[in-house]
């Protein structure tokens, strides 16, 4: 559906391991609304790929966790790539993208994944981040505590 913003088409993340239909500017729509990714263990990923084979896959964008959209490491994420992605417009919970223009042959694509993490994989994360090191007595302590 058409958005209100700069004529942006909104797009929906697909369930968890799925894809949606090509997404192409070639139609002269270059900018592309996409709602923030709300599951905790949710992740979006807004990515160009060769339209015959899938594959010489890029990615562009990417929403995970309840976060706003930016640019994924990678070629397109570097200055003077076309890419830009703008939280800024609309509601808070949406942000627009806007696409550089494809080479013949190639598309965009959306795909959603989601992430389990065990309790002492988290637990040893948050103690890397935010200490000097997990240990083992570090992790049962945190775990245990629960």
């Amino acid at each position: 559906s058409r958005g209100a913003a700069q004529g942006a088409i909104s797009y929906a993340c697909p369930s968890a391991g799925s894809t949606t239909l090509p997404i192409s500017p070639a139609d002269g729509v270059t900018t592309i609304r996409l709602p923030r990714v709300s599951p905790s263990n949710g992740l979006c990923l807004l990515t160009r790929q060769n339209a015959s084979t899938g594959g010489e896959r890029v990615p562009a964008s990417r929403s995970y966790a309840g976060r706003d959209w930016e640019r994924s490491p990678g070629e397109l994420s570097k200055t003077g790539s076309g890419l830009v992605v703008d939280c800024s417009q609309g509601s808070a919970m949406e942000c627009d993208v806007t696409l550089p223009a494809l080479e013949p042959g190639f598309e965009y694509i959306l795909e959603s994944h989601t992430y389990d993490i065990s309790e002492e994989a988290e637990a040893a994360r948050f103690l890397e981040q935010a200490t000097f090191g997990a240990t083992r007595e570090t992790i049962d302590a945190m775990t245990s505590s629960r």
